[in-house]
């Protein structure tokens, strides 16, 4: 389960101009684009958080990014996928990796 706060950080690292994160508890905030994302032109996925039982749509395309509150989810597991050239696939694991819940690694490479 992602850490709330950790995954928005990681969500504003992709090369985006416009975040919508409909997170509790988390604060809208600029985009900060990371290079580890630089290759990255569209991922999408589910995810959940430790702080509520909801499941998340995380849908980003171009240059925009959104985070949402989904009713049902098509399966439990989280799922996220990648798409883009050159991307750094060990990076972006490790970004996500310390985005996990009781992980103290700060989410920026």
């Amino acid at each position: 389960l992602f850490h709330a706060g950790r995954l928005a950080q990681a969500v504003r690292q992709l090369p985006v101009v416009a975040t919508d994160m409909d997170i509790p508890g988390v604060a809208a905030a600029a985009p900060e684009p990371s290079s580890v994302f630089s290759g990255v032109v569209r991922s999408k996925g589910f995810v959940k958080l430790a702080s509520c039982e909801a499941s998340y749509y995380w849908s980003h395309a171009g240059r925009r990014v959104q985070v949402s509150v989904v009713a049902k989810a098509p399966c439990k597991a989280q799922e996220l996928v990648f798409i883009g050239t050159s991307m750094d696939e060990a990076a972006i694991v490790r970004v996500l990796e310390s985005c996990l819940e009781g992980t103290s690694i700060e989410p920026r490479l």
